[in-house]
């Protein structure tokens, strides 16, 4: 009989870590987003504190993404103020 107790007390143990780990990653996926989303509107010069219209399709791809981080780092080693 405790066999069986245990087996429950596993299956729940394993459901909880499981719901723990799929928010996580719904956390993650939305500060990549809103990372993506400020990089986006730096490199296409569009202001950050006002949202945007919704638009058809975006401009920004993801496998930009290394090489707009490359040249506003640049912009901020450089810049003057």
């Amino acid at each position: 009989m405790n066999g069986v107790r245990d087996r429950r007390v596993i299956r729940e143990i394993g459901r909880i870590i499981s719901g723990g780990y799929e928010d996580t990653q719904g956390l993650r996926k939305g500060m990549m987003n809103q990372i993506r989303d400020l990089v986006r509107h730096i490199n296409e010069n569009l202001p950050v504190d006002r949202p945007e219209e919704k638009k058809e399709k975006k401009s920004f791809e993801k496998n930009m993404l290394i090489q707009i981080f490359q040249n506003l780092l640049k912009i901020c080693l450089f810049r003057e103020d």
